[in-house]
Parts: structure tokens; sequence; C-alpha cells
């Protein structure tokens, strides 16, 4: 006869085993790993994701950007502006000043001085230039290590990688096809992959050497790379003397004489 204790253990030890099953079956808790966790719950990582993501009034920074296309290779020094979701502002020098570009909500206006010539317009504008579909949050998003799309408005899948944490996108929402890989300790983004429809290739972004300033993770270091007419084109883009200052101005007007280009 088996003792009444003994059936109580067995049952004891019956439910410990299911609720340790059931759990292992569901998707794991985000916690900073070495390595990703494979059944990750993606919540939970998308929330740790979006902690980290940049919060300031304004940013002025000194940057460096290199393009190489194969056959040629350019260089020149920007000083860059943006408050945030309102204003992009840059100004480019090659030893003297030579072109402005402003980015508003829904503007965009620039000048450079080598033929004098200017654009005022709707931001739509680039995107028949480009031949693609962009607005200023998806410009803001790529120049600060974030995510091209807004993680909240996409359904997401992990694909499993022993390196990174890789999200790409599902369902009906699904225009630029965005893969995102994200750093499994400090979850933030080291490359997003992003479709661009109307020319029917993929950019490729990298994020790397990462600075910490008043609690503002930003890369250092961004290559945006993409073949286009079967030529590989790239260009990178250095960080320099960043800060967040409390006012900014961003200064803008056309020179007198300056003819208006046609987009």
């Amino acid at each position: 006869m088996i003792s009444h204790n003994f059936k109580i253990k067995k049952i004891k030890f019956f439910w410990i085993c299911f609720i340790f099953f059931f759990y292992s079956c569901k998707s794991i808790t985000v916690l900073p790993t070495n390595k990703p966790i494979s059944n990750v719950n993606i919540n939970g990582l998308i929330d740790k994701i979006n902690i980290n993501s940049l919060k300031f009034k304004n940013l002025k920074s000194r940057i460096r950007v290199s393009y190489d296309d194969g056959k040629k290779k350019e260089q020149i020094i920007v000083q860059l502006r943006i408050k945030s979701d309102e204003i992009i502002w840059l100004s480019a020098t090659m030893l003297v000043p030579i072109a402005k570009v402003i980015i508003l909500k829904d503007k965009f206006r620039f000048y450079e001085k080598f033929q004098k010539t200017f654009f005022e317009g709707d931001i739509s504008v680039i995107n028949s230039f480009l031949k693609t579909k962009i607005n200023f949050n998806k410009i803001e998003n790529i120049l600060l290590g974030k995510s091209f799309v807004d993680l909240n408005n996409y359904s997401w899948k992990q694909i499993s990688n022993s390196k990174n944490y890789i999200l790409i996108s599902k369902g009906k929402n699904n225009l630029f096809n965005p893969s995102l890989f994200f750093n499994p300790v400090s979850f933030l983004l080291e490359e997003q992959r992003i479709f661009l429809p109307d020319i029917s290739e993929v950019l490729r972004v990298q994020y790397s050497n990462y600075i910490n300033i008043e609690d503002n993770n930003i890369p250092q270091t961004i290559r945006m790379s993409i073949v286009y007419d079967g030529i590989l084109r790239s260009i990178v883009i250095e960080w320099n003397n960043i800060n967040f200052p409390e006012k900014l101005n961003f200064p803008f007007e056309i020179p007198k004489g300056f003819k208006k280009l046609k987009l």
C-alpha cells in the first residue's frame, strides 16, 4: 500500500515538472547575455531596445562624410544640428563652406555654392529623386542609430543567430522588409537592412563604436552601402564633438542670385 505522504510527493513532483515544461516552452525573458537567447520574448526585447533609444531636445556635432563608388572617393566635413523630431540642419565644407541643407517635417531646402543653385520643396520630392519612400523620421532614425521603422508598428519574428538578436518584419505592413541586428548585451542596433522597393535593392546600414554621452548612446561610425546600377556605393559617417545644448539655432538663407533647381 503506497503511503499518503508518497502520493503527495509524487503529485508535487508532477506539478513542478509540468510548470517547468510549460514555462520553458514559452518565450524567454530578456536579460543581457553574451549570446542571443533563442525563442526570446519579442515584446520584452523591444522594450529593452526602446529604453536605450536616444532622448534629447537638441544635438550638435561635427561629422566627416566619406563617399566611395569604386571609381572615386570624396570627403567633406559637415556641421550637423538636430532638433529632435523637428529639424535636421547640415552645413558642408571642403576648406570653405560649400552647401547647406535643412530638412523639416514636410519641407526640404538646400543650396550649393559651386553652381550657385538652390532648391525648396516638399520632402516628397526627395522620394521622387531618390526613387524611394522616406520621411523626416526615417532620415533622423538612420542618422541616430535607430530602427528605420517604428518597432511598435510592425510584427516581428526572430532569426536564430550566434552573435545578434535578429528581427525581421512579417505581415502586410512590410514595404521595406527591414531586418534589424541588435547587440545581446547593450540592445543597441548594430545593423539594419532596408529594402528599397523602387530600385529593388537593399540598403545596408552598420553602426559601430558607440559612445555614451549624457545617458545617450550614439554610434560614432555609420557605414551605409548599396549596390546600384551594378556598382557598390558606400558612405561612411564619423561623428566628433557631440553635445546636447539647451538652445540651438538653425540659420538658413538662400544667397541672392542663386538659380532654382528642378529635380
